[in-house]
């Protein structure tokens, strides 16, 4: 097939991208939007497959002047759009996330940023609204493709001439097997890797080069597009977010882009002629624009007004975005044409390295800088508490428990602090505690992991193995007299996170019994944690549950940032209340309550220093009291430290 310019193809970007854009926006309906990428990896495996391989055939190709076409292509509008994030950055971001967009910048630039958030996705990292650069990984992947796919495509026509229709459809089926064993493996991280998206870009590459024959019929034609736009669509529309686009979920949107591709060889085809509608041809135009200019501008709003988006801010957000997208290819993506340009080809890689160089300092400055905190003045020291003193490190990295001495050294054990990483955020204040009164316990604890008996949390199969073992870790060591349980029990009672906290919701499953079925999460969790309670009472240990932290629903250290400055009301603008609090808890207070009555039990209350009589305290003394959205900070777990010094006053010593 040769390469005649189709401006059906820029109709299909078009869906990609206002699929994309939609899902950005977290418009209603377009929930899987996300599987745009899919799409868009499909059309320029078949365009740059189109180009190079018609150029080898006529012995046209020349490598570097593919690179200096390709980096003209993708850098110009990138640079600028980094250089106004960094600026805008400046202005709203706290040190923190100033350091880690510094960071990304370089990531950026260096053109693996699909590596950098992709090791940036673990459970304490900061979370996608705060990363503008984040849709950068998609233009990372693209660049590795183009770097690396030209060299595998000339030594295999050098070497296998015109047994391509072999080798190519080959490789395609070899890296749509990785893609599925590194998604089942790793889902998170795959989601990012370019080895888990090269099969969508050899599909392209496949429709590119003639191994498919062309079929005359048109009315086969309409129907492969028609059940085209249906896989896409069913796609969009029915795929979310935790539906990972790579591996099995990805073969429709990338079959769907690759029925569109090959039925539009027939030019009367009735989608086609759909897919030329001027509109969505000039959106097609853009889409790079677009795609670069819109996240970012959706980033910066949301971090700015500290609330979920209205309809209105969206659509006007989305507007600039489309302005800004207009200019940027008006001016810079069109001018920027080596083909247009009067310039050699060294003179390019020149001006492109300068600027890539000056990216990379500016991204390199500003991380060694840590964020420049002296920018907020009386706001540059309220993220240096953030952190955990080392108790971090306490948490197991396997289903064997890793414990900890916390406590007083001069003692011996009596005690064990068990639970997720809301016991890790705890630790501070309970070492304490048990320091001024001569005790001495162990932290275990494991991520994610809430402690239950016969309860498995779904994606979080390793936590039951967890639990079991600490729970024979503790029937072994008599001297563990008392356990003290604590956790983010209000996220497993109602299966649902809080406020505008993103992410999964947890999902539990009896695995005692075979009647989960029309068991809603309440009941569940009562089952686990009342499993959990008796047994440890059969082994005659007295039990602790720590009632949970107040949640907040957004990161207090990045909104303290934005709004003390400013002199916004951060207390007004983001504290619970009490009544949010004690509702967000109730099933967990009522099934509290009914274990307290139990001998051997007791609840420690640590609302009683962290909420007044009206809203939950955020900041003491001017330091915040969280180190996110739900976790307390070093300062904030010394804060609370004195709840427990009843508990450790009346604990045994060691026999």
């Amino acid at each position: 097939m040769n390469l005649a310019y189709r401006a059906d193809i820029n109709g299909l970007k078009a869906i990609a991208i206002l699929l994309i854009v939609f899902f950005h926006a977290e418009l209603k309906g377009f929930q899987g939007g996300f599987i745009g990428v899919d799409v868009f990896f499909v059309i320029s495996g078949y365009l740059i497959t189109s180009i190079i391989f018609g150029e080898i055939q006529t012995k046209k190709f020349s490598l570097i002047k593919f690179y200096g076409d390709r980096l003209l292509r993708i850098f110009p509008t990138l640079f600028i759009v980094m250089i106004f994030v960094l600026v805008l950055g400046a202005f709203l971001f706290s040190a923190a996330d100033l350091k880690e967009l510094g960071q990304s910048v370089t990531a950026t630039t260096l053109f693996h940023s699909n590596l950098f958030f992709s090791d940036d996705i673990g459970y304490f990292d900061t979370p996608a609204d705060y990363k503008p650069l984040l849709h950068t990984w998609y233009v990372a992947i693209q660049m590795q493709y183009y770097i690396f796919f030209p060299l595998l495509l000339i030594l295999f026509t050098g070497i296998f001439r015109a047994r391509h229709k072999f080798w190519l459809p080959v490789l395609t089926f070899v890296a749509l097997a990785i893609s599925i064993y590194a998604t089942q493996n790793e889902p998170l991280q795959a989601y990012y890797w370019a080895s888990a998206r090269a099969w969508e870009f050899l599909l392209g590459a496949i429709l590119s080069v003639g191994i498919i024959p062309f079929i005359d019929s048109k009315r086969l034609c309409n129907a492969l597009a028609f059940l085209g736009l249906v896989f896409i669509a069913a796609s969009a529309f029915f795929y979310t977010p935790e539906t990972f686009s790579a591996g099995f979920s990805g073969i429709l949107p990338a079959l769907g882009a690759g029925f569109l591709i090959y039925s539009g060889f027939r030019k009367d085809s009735f989608i086609r002629r759909l897919l030329n509608i001027k509109p969505l041809v000039f959106i097609g135009l853009i889409s790079y624009s677009i795609y670069l200019w819109h996240w970012p501008l959706l980033v910066f709003a949301k971090y700015y007004i500290i609330r979920e988006l209205t309809n209105f801010e969206i659509f006007a957000i989305l507007i600039l975005a489309f302005i800004f997208s207009v200019l940027s290819w008006r001016f810079i993506e069109r001018k920027f044409d080596l083909s247009k340009l009067k310039v050699k080809i060294w003179q390019v890689f020149a001006a492109l390295m300068a600027l890539m160089v000056f990216s990379i300092s500016l991204g390199f400055i500003i991380d060694i800088r840590n964020g420049f905190p002296e920018r907020f003045g009386s706001v540059q020291n309220i993220e240096e508490d953030s952190e955990w003193e080392g108790w971090r490190d306490c948490m197991a990295d396997t289903t064997d428990p890793k414990t900890c001495l916390i406590g007083s050294e001069n003692a011996e054990p009596t005690f064990v602090l068990w639970g997720d990483s809301h016991a890790v955020a705890l630790a501070s204040g309970i070492d304490e505690s048990a320091k001024e009164k001569g005790r001495a316990g162990l932290l275990i604890t494991k991520s994610s992991c809430t402690p239950l008996l016969g309860i498995n949390k779904i994606g979080k199969e390793y936590c039951v193995e967890f639990n079991n073992n600490v729970l024979e870790y503790i029937n072994n060591q008599p001297d563990l007299e008392t356990i003290i349980l604590s956790s983010r029990w209000a996220t497993c009672a109602t299966g649902k996170r809080y406020k505008n906290e993103k992410g999964e919701g947890v999902e539990l499953v009896d695995i005692w019994t075979n009647a989960n079925q029309d068991k809603i999460n309440a009941e569940l969790f009562e089952a686990g944690i009342t499993r959990l309670v008796s047994k440890l009472l059969e082994m005659d240990r007295r039990v602790v549950l720590v009632e949970q932290v107040p949640e907040i629903g957004y990161r207090v250290p990045n909104v303290a940032s934005v709004t003390k400055e400013r002199e916004r009301n951060i207390e007004a603008l983001i504290a619970p209340t009490i009544e949010e609090y004690r509702k967000r808890n109730k099933e967990v207070s009522l099934i509290f309550n009914k274990l307290n009555n139990l001998e051997r039990v007791q609840i420690v209350e640590v609302s009683e220093k962290l909420c007044g009589t009206d809203k939950c305290r955020l900041f003491a003394h001017g330091i915040p009291l969280y180190r996110d959205d739900d976790h307390l900070s070093t300062y904030g777990s010394y804060y609370v430290s004195e709840v427990f010094d009843p508990l450790f006053s009346n604990l045994p010593t060691n026999k």
